[in-house]
């Protein structure tokens, strides 16, 4: 990505000490490179991009992703599920009425027994 006036790769160890006088210059913590992906990485996820993006970018696979900078991953479980509202608007309708609790009769009544029911050759095992 960076080359030197060569037109050779930048060898990270001779380009430290520039580094390092830039980050006391700027009156910031001295950190080492590796932090620059460390903050890419956790703005990126933050920011909410696709995990698929961020492992293509940073060539780190979503499992080692996951463990490093899992806490910055967003867990918006519902945010996904609503997703599915576009294919089949129906899901996520609410019941008109109640539904009984299983084992259970109409208002007042108590247990019901169980319903006999017939099954298909299919069902049955045969």
């Amino acid at each position: 990505m960076f080359t030197h006036t060569r037109g050779g790769p930048i060898e990270p160890n001779s380009f430290l000490p520039h580094w390092y006088a830039a980050q006391r210059a700027c009156g910031i913590r001295v950190r080492g490179l590796y932090s620059t992906k460390d903050t890419f990485v956790t703005t990126a996820l933050t920011a909410g991009v696709k995990i698929a993006w961020l492992e293509e970018q940073t060539g780190v696979a979503y499992a080692t992703l996951k463990r490093h900078y899992g806490k910055w991953m967003p867990l918006d479980e519902a945010g996904e599920l609503q997703r599915f509202a576009a294919l089949e608007p129906s899901l996520f309708a609410r019941p008109q009425a109640p539904v009984p609790p299983a084992g259970r009769g109409p208002e007042g009544q108590g247990p019901q027994p169980p319903r006999k029911t017939r099954l298909s050759r299919c069902e049955g095992g045969t």
